[in-house]
């Protein structure tokens, strides 16, 4: 089995993606981990800027080149360590013949799972606007809470200028965001941009998260003919 990867989406989150799946894999040897095919293009045009009819440059046809040239070469799956790029899924499954997956539906049935009612959504604003992580919440009967404008101002400034540009990013800055969404009635808030990953992954944020880059590593490591460890088992039910 090979995982197949849709990477550069951006560079550092692939990155954090792939140091996961090695965190996540019970191995005591290289052969023990899944094989992964990784194609980082960060060329491909922004997701949230064509979603927001900000861009006329589409990412699709990116995204399909990249998936198709995955699926030849062997991948059994297809990882998108990009969530906003999950808003594509529909055309890319009409010419792809290997799962795809982002880490939300898992999410989503996790979260059901944990009892949730309302869960925050922290993300880019083509997700928020697309809905593509608010209505896997609602199948699962989880009522999504949205950031108000000025919260999803500060989300957007720690995707996009801390983030994307190599700078460090603002910690209490995330925290009050999340604090935002806690007061708007969320139970737990979701990491829902693979930036704010990169954040995560610097930092301690305590209580309170849940990061979908997790999910979409454990999912991987499961269907690249892996073994999960067993901290993380929790993650696929």
């Amino acid at each position: 089995m090979s995982i197949g990867v849709i990477g550069g989406l951006g560079p550092m989150a692939t990155a954090v993606y792939m140091k996961k799946v090695i965190s996540m894999t019970k191995a005591d040897r290289d052969q023990d981990h899944p094989d992964m095919i990784i194609y980082s293009k960060p060329s491909v045009p922004d997701r949230t800027a064509f979603i927001l009819g900000q861009s006329d440059d589409s990412p699709l046809p990116f995204l399909m080149d990249m998936a198709l040239s995955l699926e030849r070469q062997g991948a059994d799956v297809i990882a998108v360590p990009c969530i906003t790029a999950r808003f594509f899924n529909a055309e890319l499954r009409e010419k792809v013949n290997v799962p795809i997956i982002h880490g939300v539906d898992g999410t989503a049935a996790y979260c059901e799972r944990c009892g949730y009612k309302k869960v925050g959504i922290m993300a880019t604003a083509g997700s928020i606007k697309s809905g593509v992580i608010a209505s896997a919440l609602k199948e699962h009967g989880i009522t999504p809470v949205i950031p108000d404008e000025q919260t999803q101002e500060v989300v957007t400034g720690l995707i996009y200028d801390s983030v994307k540009c190599g700078k460090s990013a603002d910690k209490n800055a995330l925290q009050q965001a999340a604090d935002n969404l806690r007061q708007a009635g969320a139970e737990i808030c979701l990491l829902g941009c693979t930036e704010l990953s990169v954040i995560a992954d610097s930092c301690d944020l305590g209580e309170g998260f849940f990061d979908i880059l997790d999910m979409l590593a454990a999912q991987s490591v499961v269907m690249g003919g892996a073994e999960l460890r067993e901290e993380y088992r929790y993650l696929v039910g």
